[in-house]
């Protein structure tokens, strides 16, 4: 077995002989892990027939089919789980055709296997099942088969349909040459739905009286995003005449995310009457608000108010929502808003949420968010959680007023940023602030002193001294400023605390990155804490000729220096750049 011209080895084999007829002729799968070897765009797998001639009519042996089964991880396609069954099993049951094996129906069933299914499994992910026959050849069926073809089954179900022409006799057909090679459903993979279970899942594949090869059984659960829409923090009460923004919530209930859709909002009476809304991603097991801008009607009454999340069917929905053949419209939200006059009463709570984030996209877990009411003085604590970026505030709905200027200081590490906003009466009606999120600002991870103007005299030695960062870095490397034309460098280097040694570093010679030492493994260094260097240089290190010296990420000091001719500083400070590579 080549593939793209790459000698392969076997990664498993299965064999089997039919005990049911007058020669056993020996059948096989051959399985190959040719993963190192795929290539972009056309893929060429060629296959030797090196043994002896087995089948006692034509004296030749050769192969039945080949099957490529690439699985691959794409940040933009559904999240996907794959079981794998291989084998080799020959089944033929009595049929009324030629070479009769006179085998009962119950005596040539195939079983697969797929265990570990969970409970998550069944409610948030869609179910597809390939088989694979290496070969296939149908004959008449006999009386007592009662007009039932061979058969599929999942968990005692049948799936997919009987085909192969007039008679119906089997699930599978040949996608091969000369009426040998593979065989396959007529969908390839078929919907197993509605028949999945937690823990072990039965498939068998039973001969009716064809000459049947299963080879593979392969099964999928793909996890895709479940759209829910919520009109929860709509108002349920309205003025003539005002204007609302309209929140609506998009809950995303599965574990893939949903890109590039669309939400319209529906509503009897009003200027808009209808307004569709785009909506870029929301990643799995999570949440966005789309606002739509709407006046009341001028008239009091009653008035319905509809939202429909992806009405254009762009993204792929859970096959599992029409389960029993019930339709469940968790796309659809509807409310009923009694328009009014004069004002209506707010709210009893007040709800302030959203997700903190740095500006990269990554999640601040655990942030910290304190939030203050500059026009009286109040100021509360946000609900936060360790696992989770997402933060909370339920205050009184007098706490809150239009136009009261609301302070955001939140943090996160070493991050910290301070965000102002002004409360609208929308926010007032709606009762809340939603999905205010933050971004808050990477720093550096990185120590540097940044080469000095006048980094002579210059000579190896011993520092020695303390450093104090403004900001939490990560550690795995220390890079030496050296002096032009030099191999100024560093040798050791150890840091600690007060708690002992933190890391120690060698320097490996004058090969590739000489001018860095790493750390294994790599280390934090906390704001506001001291550490102790001690550091050797070799040949002419660039020098800063200071007892304290200050950057922009922290700040050093020399409290000893000891050169190659034994004279002792108390002002020679290593130019230096501690960072992660």
């Amino acid at each position: 077995m080549e593939f793209n011209g790459h000698e392969v080895e076997k990664a498993g084999n299965y064999s089997d002989y039919t005990f049911a007829a007058s020669v056993n002729f020996p059948a096989g799968l051959y399985s190959y892990d040719v993963t190192p070897y795929i290539e972009t765009g056309d893929n060429v797998a060629t296959v030797r027939m090196n043994r002896p001639a087995v089948d006692y009519i034509t004296g030749t042996a050769g192969t039945e089919g080949l099957c490529l089964l690439m699985i691959y991880r794409d940040e933009d396609e559904l999240l996907t789980k794959y079981w794998i069954n291989e084998g080799a099993d020959l089944i033929k049951a009595k049929n009324k055709g030629s070479y009769n094996s006179g085998l009962p129906f119950d005596k040539c069933i195939v079983n697969a296997i797929f265990e570990g299914v969970e409970q998550e499994d069944l409610e948030k992910g869609n179910t597809t099942l390939l088989t694979v026959l290496g070969g296939l050849k149908s004959y008449p069926l006999c009386e007592d088969a009662n007009g039932e073809g061979d058969a599929l089954r999942f968990n005692v179900h049948s799936v997919g349909s009987l085909i192969g022409g007039p008679d119906l006799t089997s699930h599978w057909q040949g996608v091969g040459t000369g009426g040998s090679g593979m065989a396959l459903t007529e969908n390839k993979w078929e919907d197993a739905t509605d028949y999945l279970r937690e823990g072990a899942n039965l498939v068998e594949i039973q001969s009716k009286g064809n000459y049947m090869w299963p080879a593979n059984a392969i099964l999928t659960i793909t996890y895709p995003p479940d759209l829910v829409p919520s009109l929860e923090n709509a108002p349920s009460k309205v003025v003539v005449g005002n204007l609302y923004d309209i929140s609506v919530v998009i809950r995303n209930e599965g574990r893939s995310k949903a890109k590039n859709f669309n939400v319209s909002f529906y509503v009897d009476d009003g200027e808009p009457l209808e307004q569709k809304e785009h909506v870029d991603m929301v990643e799995g097991e999570k949440s966005t608000t789309v606002y739509f801008p709407w006046t009341a009607p001028c008239a009091v009454g009653t008035i319905n108010l509809t939202v429909v999340v992806d009405p254009d069917n762009d993204i792929e929905k859970l096959i599992n929502r029409y389960r029993n053949g019930e339709s469940n419209k968790s796309n659809v939200d509807t409310i009923s808003m009694t328009v009014g006059l004069g004002e209506i009463i707010p709210p009893t709570s007040f709800v302030i949420n959203g997700w903190i984030e740095y500006e990269n996209g990554t999640a601040c877990n655990a942030p910290s968010v304190s939030i203050a009411n500059t026009n009286t003085s109040k100021e509360w604590i946000a609900e936060t959680s360790t696992a989770s970026s997402y933060y909370q505030l339920i205050v009184g709905s007098d706490d809150v007023s239009v136009g009261d200027l609301l302070r955001f200081n939140t943090s996160g590490d070493s991050q910290s940023k301070i965000v102002e906003y002004m409360v609208t009466q929308s926010e007032i009606t709606n009762g809340g602030i939603f999905d205010f999120n933050i971004s808050l600002e990477i720093v550096a991870q990185i120590f540097d002193t940044s080469s000095p103007e006048n980094p002579y005299p210059s000579i190896f030695g011993t520092h020695k001294g303390t450093i104090v960062l403004n900001h939490t870095i990560n550690v795995n490397k220390i890079y030496t400023y050296t002096c032009v034309g030099t191999g100024g460098h560093t040798e050791y280097v150890e840091i600690s605390n007060e708690s002992g040694i933190v890391a120690v570093g060698q320097w490996d010679g004058y090969e590739g990155d000489w001018h860095n030492i790493s750390f294994s493994p790599s280390f934090r260094m906390l704001a506001s804490h001291t550490y102790n260097y001690t550091i050797h240089t070799g040949s002419y290190p660039q020098i800063i000729h200071k007892q304290n010296h200050t950057t922009f990420n922290g700040y050093i000091n020399c409290t000893s220096f000891i050169d190659a001719n034994g004279r002792k500083y108390n002002d020679w400070i290593p130019a230096i750049r501690l960072w992660k590579g």
